[in-house]
Order: structure tokens, then C-alpha cells, then sequence
């Protein structure tokens, strides 16, 4: 997995991938937008692609897409950003 949005992608909907971490679509909309989802989601993320019977998402994978995600503060200081 490369990105948040493969891992939703894994899923049916955004609202199904909502309903098996137990929290509203807009949240997980949010953090596909973002690429971000916060460490505290990642073992109920690992634990729903198990029961689907998905391979590969793991605390590692979601841990380097975390790392490889640019900050919030980088963001809102990016040139494309100011534009």
C-alpha cells in the first residue's frame, strides 16, 4: 500500500471501510484528502482489513505512509499553497 486512499480504496465504499472502524464517512473522507489517518485508528484499520480477509495493511504500512506524508505545517508553507 502506497497511500491512504489505496487502503480506502480496498473497501467497497468509504462508508463501508466508516462502518467496520466505526466512525462517520466524512472522517474517513477527511483523511483520504488529507493522506493522513491519526495512529490511534491504525490497530481497528489492521483489524478490519483481517476480517475482510485483506492482505498487507499492517501497523508497519500504515506507519510509512505516515512518515512519507507531508506535515501539516509544510503544507500551509508550500509555495502552491501561498498561490
Amino acid at each position: 500500500m502506497e497511500s491512504v486512499a489505496s487502503i480506502i480504496a480496498l473497501w467497497p465504499s468509504a462508508e463501508e471501510f466508516a462502518r467496520d472502524l466505526g466512525v462517520p464517512g466524512v472522517t474517513v473522507r477527511q483523511w483520504r484528502r488529507r493522506g493522513a489517518v491519526p495512529p490511534r485508528h491504525w490497530n481497528g484499520i489492521v483489524r478490519a482489513a483481517n476480517l475482510r480477509g485483506l492482505p498487507g495493511i499492517t501497523i508497519q504500512c500504515l506507519a510509512d505512509i505516515a512518515a512519507a506524508a507531508p506535515s501539516p505545517a509544510a503544507e500551509a508553507s508550500s509555495p502552491e499553497a501561498a498561490a
